[in-house]
């Protein structure tokens, strides 16, 4: 299985390189991944009654095997937060946040995404504990590396963005035991933009770059909180949303 594509981003630093809009970059994929579990909170305030505290949600229910159940944000210090969701039977599961700069993270902020757009120039390291999944990125001089542990089989994918005030490149790979080794790549000046693909990087346009991309490799990288969720609810360990 041949699984690896680029996303784009924008910086405004950099406005004037012209992206397409539906290109990704680290920090939208970080919104796509937890819009999920935005959604899924939404449901739940209009199905169950509930408490909301400032960093903390606790809703009730009548499942015979538990009576309520708490979503709550902790702060270690702050460059660091854990997203905590436990019910009555002690089922729990741990969202790990570590950022390189202060920020003030709250679960406000954390459900409804808007926490992202704090990260465009920071370093940060999320850990999922029970998907065994992780999200590192790091600045590296004009470059960010942004890599994609996506769970205990060895599957791991990697962002590359290199942006300099008149050029970006983005590229995305996958390393695994079935991968194939093929790179999709994107290129932007203020006056061209040239797609890729392949090992031996054949240029492309810019549907079939993106029907690949979207088809393919994004969904790699998104799906692991509705997985999350739908294996938590499907347990009834998360109450069910339908």
């Amino acid at each position: 299985m041949k699984i690896l594509f680029v996303f784009l981003f924008s910086f405004t630093l950099f406005a004037q390189v012209s992206k397409p809009a539906k290109m990704y970059d680290h920090t939208t994929i970080l919104e796509n991944y937890f819009r999920p579990l935005r959604n899924y909170v939404v449901k739940l305030k209009q199905l169950y009654p509930y408490n909301e505290f400032e960093n903390e949600m606790v809703f009730y229910n009548e499942s015979n095997l538990y009576s309520h159940f708490q979503i709550q944000l902790i702060s270690i210090n702050e460059k660091q937060y854990e997203l905590i969701f436990f019910s009555e039977n002690q089922n729990i599961d741990i969202i790990e946040f570590t950022f390189n700069n202060e920020i003030t993270l709250t679960l406000k902020k954390l459900l409804d995404l808007s926490f992202v757009r704090q990260l465009e120039n920071d370093e940060y390291t999320i850990a999922i504990n029970s998907r065994v999944s992780t999200f590192k990125s790091e600045i590296i001089g004009q470059s960010r590396m942004t890599q994609y542990v996506l769970g205990a089989n060895g599957t791991t994918a990697y962002l590359e963005e290199l942006n300099t005030l008149n050029y970006y490149e983005s590229t995305l790979f996958y390393r695994c035991p079935n991968c194939g080794g093929e790179i999709l790549r994107a290129q932007f000046t203020a006056q061209t933009e040239m797609y890729y693909r392949g090992l031996d990087q054949i240029r492309v346009n810019d549907t079939d770059f993106f029907n690949r991309a979207n088809r393919f490799y994004l969904s790699g990288i998104l799906r692991g909180m509705s997985q999350l969720i739908s294996s938590r609810t499907n347990n009834h360990i998360w109450p069910e949303v339908q």
